[in-house]
């Protein structure tokens, strides 16, 4: 049981690591624009499926999750421009791996 223990207190200390989109300006993983591939890839597979009646699918959720997405996309950035950034304890730039 001690066994497992460290080997979840290692995983929480070094953090699991996700394939990340990288932030064109900053060139460091981005979990928001990784949210925003996603969200766009979503909505693209629903959109061609609806195009060919592949199945019933709701655009409407699926454009307003890309439209959440870019929102908080646009805003991490809005927020973490120069001057205006803060970091956590671990020295992370919001939201930025």
């Amino acid at each position: 049981m001690n066994s497992f223990k460290e080997i979840l207190k290692k995983l929480n200390d070094q953090g699991i690591p996700l394939p990340l989109v990288r932030d064109p300006k900053t060139n460091k993983g981005s979990f928001t624009a990784t949210l925003l591939v996603v969200s766009s890839i979503y909505w693209g597979i629903g959109y061609i499926g609806n195009a060919f009646n592949l199945g019933s699918f709701s655009l409407n959720e699926a454009y307003w999750f890309v439209a959440l997405c870019l929102g908080t996309y646009v805003g991490n950035k809005a927020i973490t421009k120069k001057g205006a950034q803060s970091s956590d304890t671990n020295g992370d730039v919001d939201g930025q791996v």
